[in-house]
C-alpha cells in the first residue's frame, strides 16, 4: 500500500512541477480556474489544489465539502 501511495504522490509532484514550469503558467489567469492542455500537463494549479481537498477529505470528510472545509484542522495545515 505504501508503494502505491508513493507512486501516486510522485505522479502528483511531477504534474505540479510541469504545471509550474510550462510557459502557459506565466500568465496569472492560469492559476485560477483556467486550464491548459499541454503535452506535459493538463488543468490548472487551482484544480490541482482542489484535488487535494478531495483526496484528504474522502467521500464525506470536511475537506471535500467547501462550505465546511475550514472546520477540518488539516485545512489550516493545507493552506498555511
Amino acid at each position: 500500500m505504501n508503494q502505491d501511495l508513493n507512486q501516486e504522490r510522485e505522479g502528483l509532484v511531477g504534474t505540479m512541477f510541469n504545471l509550474l514550469t510550462i510557459g502557459d503558467y506565466k500568465d496569472y489567469r492560469m492559476f485560477s480556474n483556467h486550464s491548459t492542455q499541454s503535452r506535459l500537463a493538463r488543468g490548472s494549479v487551482e484544480g490541482f489544489h482542489d484535488q487535494y481537498h478531495g483526496i484528504i477529505g474522502g467521500f464525506a470528510g470536511h475537506m471535500s465539502y467547501p462550505p465546511i472545509a475550514a472546520f477540518d484542522p488539516v485545512f489550516w495545515l493545507h493552506h498555511w
